[in-house]
C-alpha cells in the first residue's frame, strides 16, 4: 500500500540556467542619497526536483548556483558588476500534469549574497548585498523519453536587501528592495521511480 519509498520519492536531478531583471533602489547611498537602479542577472547552477513527472499534486524544487549581475544607478554613469550565490526554495503544485508535461505554480523563496569590487574605479569601490524575498512563480516540465525533462519557469519576487559598502572615504550599511523577474531553462535526469503514475 501507498507504493514503495523509491517511488513515493523519486527527486529529479540537473542543471539551470537564468536570467533575472531588476528594478530596485537602495536608501541614502553614501554620499549620494536614495538612488534608484537597473540590473541584468544571468545565473546558473544545481537544480533539484521532488517531483518531475509523477501523478501527485505537490512538488518542492531547490536551485542553487551563481550569479552575475550589471547594476546601473539612475543618477551617475557607469556599470558596477558583482559575483554570487543563491538559494532559490519553489513550494509547488500542479493543476494540469499527464504523461508528456507537468504544469505547476506556487511560491518561491530566494536567498543570495553578491559581492563586488570595483579597483577604485567608481564611486562605490567594494560591497557585500544580502537579500531575502518571496513571491510567485510557475513553470512547464515536459519530458522526452523515460529518464529525461526540460523545463520553462517564470517567476517574480519582492526582495529584501541590506548592503555594506566601501565609497573610498566611508564606510556604512543601508537598506533597499528589488523587484526580480526571473526567467528560467533547467534539464533534470529522473529516477527510475519519476513516472506519471506514480504517488
Amino acid at each position: 500500500m501507498g507504493g514503495s519509498p523509491s517511488r513515493r520519492f523519486s527527486p529529479g536531478f540537473g542543471a539551470y540556467r537564468s536570467y533575472g531583471n531588476i528594478d530596485g533602489g537602495v536608501d541614502d547611498l553614501s554620499f549620494l542619497g536614495g538612488q534608484d537602479y537597473e540590473s541584468d542577472r544571468f545565473g546558473l547552477g544545481f537544480v533539484m526536483d521532488t517531483n518531475v513527472a509523477k501523478g501527485g499534486l505537490f512538488n518542492y524544487r531547490l536551485e542553487v548556483g551563481y550569479q552575475h549581475s550589471w547594476r546601473e544607478f539612475d543618477d551617475f554613469s557607469g556599470e558596477i558588476e558583482s559575483d554570487g550565490f543563491t538559494i532559490n526554495n519553489t513550494f509547488g503544485f500542479a493543476p494540469s500534469r499527464n504523461e508528456n508535461v507537468r504544469l505547476w505554480m506556487g511560491s518561491a523563496l530566494r536567498l543570495s549574497v553578491d559581492v563586488s569590487d570595483e579597483d577604485d574605479t567608481h564611486p562605490l569601490d567594494d560591497w557585500i548585498t544580502y537579500g531575502g524575498g518571496i513571491g510567485p512563480a510557475v513553470g512547464l516540465n515536459w519530458h522526452m523519453g523515460s529518464t529525461l525533462s526540460d523545463s520553462l519557469s517564470l517567476s517574480y519576487q519582492y526582495m529584501f536587501m541590506g548592503e555594506y559598502i566601501d565609497s573610498g572615504f566611508d564606510n556604512d550599511t543601508f537598506d533597499g528592495h528589488e523587484h526580480l523577474v526571473t526567467f528560467g531553462l533547467s534539464v533534470r535526469f529522473r529516477s527510475s521511480g519519476d513516472r506519471f503514475g506514480g504517488r
